[in-house]
Order: structure tokens, then C-alpha cells, then sequence
């Protein structure tokens, strides 16, 4: 769809933008600094994305608590992401907080239960799923939690 690298200083030019005139916390810019870490995690750059999502995942769960659709979302993406640094049992356990956090507000048979179910099912099988046209990791179940909108 287009380099990857002009979306991450898009993004990032776009995210200051929404931070000064919307504020951080607003669902813009959260939705901007999560898509701005997918992208990092789609060029492997797993390291970068990690305190972005990390940030993502804490405003979200304080603005709009932890069983908000978004925030079961940012609780998958970073799980995906420490699935890709290779830290399986912290993976897992965000897996976890997101199946659990998600079916208290969405019931157990909402899709995006189900992307984060997948998530986990492949961590722990410890398989390799589709990435960008290429087999690798888990970052391929990122794509219908993140495009809801």
C-alpha cells in the first residue's frame, strides 16, 4: 500500500499534531499512537513499538477502563509485541488480561475475542502466522482489532 517508513514519520508528524490541539488522552490520538506502534512492529522495529503501546495501553485502561473494546485492543497489541521480542510468559499473561478483560464488556463470542483467543492460541503452540505477505509471528491478528473504526 505504500513504504513503510514515510507512514511512521507521517504518523509521528500527525500524532504531534493530534497531542497538541486534541490532547493525549483524546481517541485520536491514541488511535494514532497505536497505529504509529503497528507500523513500528511491521518493520521490526518490536523495541520502539513497545513503550508506545505500553503508553497506549495505560491511557486507554485510565480514560476508559480496561474492559473498553480499545483497551482490550491495546492489551492484545502489546501482547503481540512481546510476543515478538520473545517474552512468551508476559505475552501470554497480556493475552490473558485481554480475553478477560473483553468478554466482561463484549461476551465471549465477539471477534475481536476471537483475534486475541488466536493470539494466544498461536503464542502458545508457539507457531508462526502471516506478517505483512510474510510468515513470522503474531502481528498478523493486529489487523481486524485495529481497523474497527
Amino acid at each position: 500500500m505504500g513504504d513503510t517508513e514515510t507512514a511512521i514519520a507521517e504518523h509521528i508528524r500527525v500524532l504531534g499534531l493530534y497531542d497538541e490541539v486534541l490532547g493525549a488522552d483524546h481517541p485520536t490520538a491514541l488511535q494514532c499512537a497505536n497505529d504509529l506502534a503497528i507500523d513500528l512492529l511491521r518493520s521490526g522495529r518490536a523495541e520502539e513499538a513497545l513503550p508506545l503501546l505500553a503508553n497506549v495501553l495505560d491511557r486507554r485502561t485510565t480514560v476508559l477502563g480496561e474492559e473498553h473494546p480499545d483497551s482490550v485492543q491495546a492489551l492484545n497489541n502489546l501482547a503481540v509485541c512481546h510476543t515478538d521480542l520473545g517474552e512468551t510468559q508476559r505475552a501470554a499473561d497480556l493475552f490473558g488480561r485481554a480475553v478477560a478483560s473483553g468478554r466482561v464488556r463484549m461476551g465471549p463470542h465477539h471477534p475481536d475475542i476471537a483475534v486475541v483467543l488466536a493470539g494466544l492460541k498461536l503464542l502458545t503452540r508457539g507457531r508462526e502466522v502471516w506478517r505483512g505477505g510474510a510468515p513470522r509471528d503474531g502481528t498478523g491478528y493486529l489487523t481486524r482489532a485495529n481497523h474497527r473504526y
